[in-house]
């Protein structure tokens, strides 16, 4: 499945960000477990990040290089954001699971103005 229809259809509710990246098809398991993966991710900025205020904004990127696809979340928001988490909740754990499951990465920088995600994940995630 085409990764860009993967976005399209978890944004769906929301309010659509700004996404774009090269054509890239996904094998079935990366479709299905990346799915979850975004998923979890609009819905916590639907309740706590970008999403949650008229003002926010959220871009979504990738890219193929060095074998690997890299996907960029950027996040941004008027305000400040609240207290960061004290603990990894049960979405957090469910993203990283999956992304290790697929043999990637994940790295989140919580900034002042947003949440900022780099999800790595490898060749074998990309259907040929």
């Amino acid at each position: 499945m085409p990764f860009s229809t993967v976005v399209e259809t978890i944004f769906r509710p929301y309010r659509k960000p700004v996404f774009h990246g090269p054509p890239v098809e996904l094998t079935p398991p990366a479709t299905s477990g990346f799915t979850l993966v975004l998923h979890e991710l609009a819905t916590n900025a639907a309740k706590h990040g970008a999403l949650s205020a008229p003002a926010g904004s959220l871009s979504v990127t990738w890219e193929v290089a060095s074998e690997q696809l890299l996907l960029n979340w950027i996040e941004k928001t008027v305000e400040p954001i609240g207290p960061l988490p004290e603990k990894m909740g049960f979405g957090t754990t469910l993203i990283r699971s999956i992304t290790m499951g697929l043999g990637g990465s994940i790295e989140k920088t919580w900034r002042p103005d947003g949440l900022s995600v780099q999800i790595l994940l490898p060749r074998t995630c990309l259907a040929e």
